[in-house]
């Protein structure tokens, strides 16, 4: 099992004001804590905006990387944002983990000649066009497309995390 830390994702207020302000020591913080709680792997996330997420995403990387002895985990729908992140990226504490594909046709077709050939990690999501399947046949039938897909290109497979999605019968 690999446990991946959260908590650094610009969606989050204070996260999104530490990237724009270029507040390395909160961001610091936040992965030490997480990292120190066990976490395998440091998720980041600066989808602030499009044109800045690219610089902000590979600022994230190098600044999580320099602080502690961990991979990340790349969270980013623009894959100008993830290459220039998984350049960033030193691979010495393991290779990075790419958050997330799915058969969403534009994300998949933009994806896959980013991380052809790749030493990473991927996390597939059991969704397409259509959005979340309902039923257990379809999940499975959209993580097979998705795992051949991903092998297809060079990924193998103890590197590819099916995530299906699973949904809560009551909150």
């Amino acid at each position: 099992m690999l446990l991946v830390g959260e908590l650094i994702n610009a969606s989050r207020r204070a996260v999104g004001e530490a990237i724009n302000s270029g507040n390395s020591s909160y961001i610091a913080r936040l992965a030490k804590v997480q990292h120190e709680a066990g976490a395998d792997y440091i998720d980041v996330n600066a989808a602030l905006s499009v044109k800045e997420e690219p610089e902000r995403l590979v600022w994230l990387v190098e600044l999580v990387q320099a602080r502690i002895r961990a991979p990340c985990c790349i969270d980013s729908p623009n894959p100008e944002a993830i290459e220039g992140a998984l350049t960033a990226h030193d691979n010495s504490n393991g290779p990075a983990m790419i958050n997330s594909i799915s058969l969403e046709r534009d994300r998949y077709e933009f994806f896959l000649p980013v991380i052809r050939g790749a030493d990473v990690k991927v996390v597939a999501l059991c969704m397409s066009d259509a959005g979340i399947p309902q039923t257990a046949e379809q999940r499975l039938a959209i993580a097979g497309e998705l795992i051949n897909g991903l092998v297809r290109v060079g990924i193998t497979i103890d590197n590819i995390y099916v995530d299906p999605l699973v949904q809560p019968a009551a909150t």
